[in-house]
């Protein structure tokens, strides 16, 4: 039997009404039916940067290597040592070394510095120390030996503690400085050892004392790993010490009695600051 022409006009309203009400609450939710929806989209951030090395206010010097001092303002930088492979003959009348000297010079004083390279030693023929000679000049005992007074920072080569801190006035006349101040850890054997070695001398605020400081790293591509050595501070109690100006422009490391050629990288000094 037919239906009635009234009741599928009916069933017509009420089917468009539930889709109007279908679409209406698509909408309110956010997306319309049959439409791919996009993928959610990462927002990009921005990894943190390393600071740039050597750049004023950086805490590394141009090599990438940590600054124990902030760099003076305008500040002298030397990177470019004179490296001197020789027989050392000793007045003494001792037996001959193979010795080396690495030296900065930045030709006119540089009062404060902070002197650093990065060593790899060769082996020894005997256990020795390693000198870094600063606030000097040449090394020899020309001017009555005033050009080769210097304060000689120390280590030993075999990780012996018998010297660390000399100071020598006038070339060549040692004076031993262990009764002033003790080494702050114990050192390996390091004469086949790759290691940083940094020598610091700044004087005091008022020009009337010089702080002495020592620095070792004996892992050096991590800068992490720097270990202040030995720290003191010179008011006059050191043997012929109390060097308040440079003798000569020059910071040297020496090295006598080694077996082969250490090799020096990074080498530099730096005008500091307080």
């Amino acid at each position: 039997m037919p239906m009635p022409q009234r009741d599928t006009s009916t069933r017509k309203i009420t089917n468009l009404l539930n889709i109007v009400k279908t679409s209406i609450k698509n909408i309110k939710d956010g997306f319309a039916p049959g439409l791919p929806q996009p993928k959610p989209q990462a927002i990009p951030t921005m990894s943190p940067q390393p600071a740039p090395s050597g750049t004023s206010g950086s805490d590394l010097d141009l090599f990438g290597i940590r600054c124990i001092y902030k760099s003076k303002p305008d500040g002298r930088v030397v990177t470019n040592p004179d490296i001197r492979f020789f027989t050392r003959r000793y007045r003494s009348g001792k037996a001959n070394d193979p010795t080396v000297e690495c030296t900065l010079d930045p030709k006119t004083p540089i009062t404060n510095q902070e002197c650093t390279a990065i060593i790899k030693m060769n082996g020894m023929i005997h256990p020795d120390t390693i000198d870094w000679k600063m606030r000097g000049g040449r090394h020899s005992s020309d001017n009555g030996g005033k050009d080769g007074t210097c304060y000689s920072l120390e280590i030993m080569s075999d990780g012996s503690q018998g010297k660390y801190l000399e100071v020598e006035r006038p070339h060549p006349s040692m004076h031993s400085c262990t009764k002033f101040c003790k080494p702050l850890f114990k050192l390996p054997d390091i004469s086949n050892a790759k290691f940083g070695w940094k020598g610091i001398v700044i004087n005091s605020a008022d020009n009337k004392s010089v702080h002495i400081e020592s620095w070792v790293n004996l892992t050096p591509d991590d800068q992490s790993k720097w270990q202040k050595y030995i720290d003191v501070i010179d008011i006059g109690q050191l043997p012929q010490g109390l060097i308040l100006q440079c003798m000569g422009p020059r910071a040297t490391i020496r090295i006598d009695g080694m077996k082969g050629h250490p090799e020096f990288t990074n080498v530099s000094m730096r005008e500091i600051t307080l």
